[in-house]
């Protein structure tokens, strides 16, 4: 599933995400209101916007 395309999906919903390749972007997080918890099964976190992820 590609997550920044699902938007006005069940994101919205989502407490959290494990995820390897897609980004978790500050669109993501707006829409996803009730993520509580990012976990990454890879090295680093290149492809999740920190700040944004901070913010909300």
């Amino acid at each position: 599933m590609n997550i920044a395309g699902a938007l006005d999906d069940p994101v919205c919903a989502l407490m959290s995400v494990a995820n390897r390749q897609n980004p978790v972007t500050r669109d993501v997080l707006m829409a996803a209101k009730n993520l509580r918890i990012i976990s990454k099964y890879t090295i680093g976190v290149d492809d999740i916007d920190v700040e944004a992820a901070t913010e909300y």
